[in-house]
Order: C-alpha cells, then structure tokens, then sequence
C-alpha cells in the first residue's frame, strides 16, 4: 500500500460510525514503524565526554507535544511523564509511542482526536502538580484562574485524567517553543547554568494573501481559522527573534545595515565580538530559526550575482499546503535542499556552541546538498531549483 492509499484510508475511516481515524493511524504506525514501542522505551541516554565519539553522545530526549482538547493545555509526551500544568502529570506507563506520534500529528478534524486510555491511574495519587512555584513570580500559575481549575471530587478528576482527548499540537504550539522556554526556565531555576542553543525549524506554509476574501459563513470561517492557527507560532517567533537582537544589543551591537541588504559579506567587527561575549555568558539562551518562509539573510556569506532564485523557491516551496497524499520526488527533494540551505545560513548564530574550532569549521564551512538539479528540477522548467545552492561562509572563525 502506497503511502498515498494509505493516508486516504486513515482519513475515510473516521467517517464510519464507531470508527476513529485517530485510532487507525495509531495501528497503522505501529505495523509500519514502532511495532508496539512504548513511550517508556525511548528513555534517553545521558554522559559523554568527547563530542567526535558518537558512541558516548547522549540520546536526545524527545518531547511530544499535543493540545488537550478538554482543557485547551498543551499537553506533552516524555518518556518519563504526560501531562500538562492544569491536568498535572503522571507516568507514561502502557501509553504506545504510536499513540505519542498520532496525538502530536492528529490533524484537527480529519485525524482527531486521540483518546488516550488511562484508565489504569488513580486519579489523585497517581497525578502530580510539578509547576515550580519559583516559575510563575507574578501570578501567572493556572491555579490562579478558578475557571481553569479541575474539579476537586474524584468522580470530576476522573473525566479528566482517566481518558484525555488529544488533537495536533499547532493548535496550541506548532514548533514546540513554549516547551523549550519553559524546559530551560526550569533549568535555570534548578542551578543549571550553562547556556542553551536552540535550534528551530520551521516547515509550516504560508497563509496566502487574499485581496478578495469571501463573505459567506462558511468561507469566512476557514479564512479565519487559518489566520488564527499562525498567530501562535508568528508571536513566540517574533519574541525570539527581538529577545536575540536586544540579547546582542546588550553586548553593544548597533544594526548599521537593513538586514536583507548585500553591500557586504563581511561580519562587523562589532556584532562579532558581541556574539562572542554573549555565548560566554552563561545566563544567555540563544535561538536559531530557520523557515521555508523566509529568506536567509546574507550578512557573513558571499553577495550573490542573482539572487532571484532563493525568493522563487521560497515563494513556491512556502505555498505547499498540507497534503494527505505522497507528493513528487522532485518536490520532496526540493524542500530537503531548502532545509539544508536555510539551516546553513542561521546556524552560525549559535556557532558558540562549537567551542572547538576544528568542530566549528567542519560544521559550518561548507554546505553539500543531497538532490543535484537532475532531481530537483528533472524537465528542466523550474529555475529556482535548478539554481539552489548553499552561498559560502565567508568567516567561520
């Protein structure tokens, strides 16, 4: 079965009645790819001494997040524990890491929600509150708002805590930036006082303009929807975009230059030293994002002759709405080319993080894509994918 069919089925099988499309895509990624993995199993490892021996790297630790339709929380999915700061937290135990991934994905509507059984916890002593007091200074602690509180009788716990209604994780945090700001709050809160680089990429489409948008309920309604489901993600982005300039501004780095102007490739003498004073500030939390969106900035990479290329692919790559069905090799190969040119130009940003100058140049000196233009563009029609391709870096140490 094609992943095309296959898709279709999991999305007709949700308008049967006593069927669940959510629940079928469940058992699908388990026959297909975890073969009845528990969330429990992907425990990361933890230790390492040299960054060059892969066999002592630490396994990441992953972090699932979905939206709990019955709360509006953003609920999150670890090996070590599910829950959210209004439901509270309990252990993973029997919940499949087929479920973590369906919950995490269940798209509004077609694919949700996920009912997630827990059925096999008690209700009081099997739920934790884990907020830290230390994190909400100024009142912002749910507990605060009487209407966003569980009730306290088991019989209420219970309808809340023994089966949870999961649905996409966009609806509340699409990339997961809330739980990385609240992961390091918490680290500094605990005395951990190494600074953090983060590294986002962000896949999602563009809502298109519309000179003429429809007046009818219905039309207007989903116009609506859709610009509603991006103001998440736009807001956190624009705050971590503006908390990176003030963070270097802190460091007397002045902007000189638009940010999208090519009159030179050189990196200021100033915005380096400020880079380098920020990564040796331990209190200092740094964020690379990259988009299929966006345009990479030049600043510290060659001026390229024609750069009409790079706001073609970005324009058509941005346009690619979600899809239930497999899409061309060629366009798929497109969009892994994107990904590496846009995370080539922003990973310097956190090039702190490679301390070791021989790491940091093999990082971040050269940029090789995997499709070449036979794949990308196999007619010969497109050439902004034809034209890709990484600009150099022009300092990396």
């Amino acid at each position: 079965m094609t992943l095309a069919v296959l898709g279709a089925a999991v999305v007709i099988r949700g308008f049967f009645p006593f069927a669940s499309s959510a629940k079928e895509q469940v058992e699908q990624f388990d026959s297909r790819l975890f073969h009845r993995a528990l969330l429990a199993d992907i425990e990361p490892g933890s230790g390492h001494t040299d960054p060059l021996d892969d066999r002592r790297r630490p396994l990441p630790l992953f972090v699932f997040n979905a939206t709990n339709l019955q709360t509006g929380e953003l609920w999150q999915l670890r090996s070590s524990a599910i829950g959210g700061p209004i439901t509270h937290w309990t252990a993973p135990r029997k919940t499949l890491l087929s479920e973590a991934v369906a919950a995490s994905s269940g798209f509004p509507l077609v694919l949700s929600p996920l009912q997630l059984d827990l059925s096999d916890t008690d209700v009081r002593s099997d739920w934790h509150n884990c907020s830290d007091f230390h994190d909400n200074p100024y009142g912002i602690a749910y507990s605060n708002e009487p209407g966003r509180v569980l009730p306290d009788d088991r019989d209420g716990l219970a309808a809340f805590r023994q089966r949870v209604y999961l649905v996409d994780r966009r609806v509340r945090d699409n990339l997961g930036i809330g739980t990385i700001e609240e992961i390091n709050r918490l680290r500094r809160l605990n005395g951990v006082a190494h600074a953090t680089a983060t590294l986002i990429s962000d896949g999602g489409a563009t809502t298109a303009l519309d000179a003429g948008p429809a007046g009818n309920w219905l039309s207007q309604s989903l116009r609506v929807l859709h610009l509603m489901s991006d103001q998440p993600d736009e807001i956190r982005v624009a705050n971590i975009i503006r908390a990176g300039s003030l963070r270097l501004r802190a460091f007397s780095w002045q902007v000189s230059a638009p940010a999208d102007s090519c009159t030179t490739a050189d990196i200021p003498a100033t915005l380096e030293s400020a880079r380098r004073r920020a990564g040796a500030d331990s209190a200092s939390d740094a964020y690379a994002y990259w988009s299929v969106r966006r345009r990479p900035k030049y600043l510290g990479f060659e001026c390229p002759a024609e750069a009409r290329w790079m706001t073609d692919e970005v324009r058509a790559l941005s346009a690619i709405p979600t899809q239930f069905r497999a899409m061309p090799d060629s366009l798929q190969a497109r969009l892994i080319n994107w990904g590496y040119i846009a995370a080539h130009h922003v990973i310097p940003y956190v090039d702190y993080a490679w301390p070791d100058r021989g790491i940091r140049k093999r990082w971040l000196d050269s940029c090789v894509l995997p499709f070449e233009p036979a794949i990308t563009d196999p007619v010969g029609d497109t050439p902004s994918a034809h034209d890709a391709r990484c600009l150099k870096m022009m300092s990396v140490d």
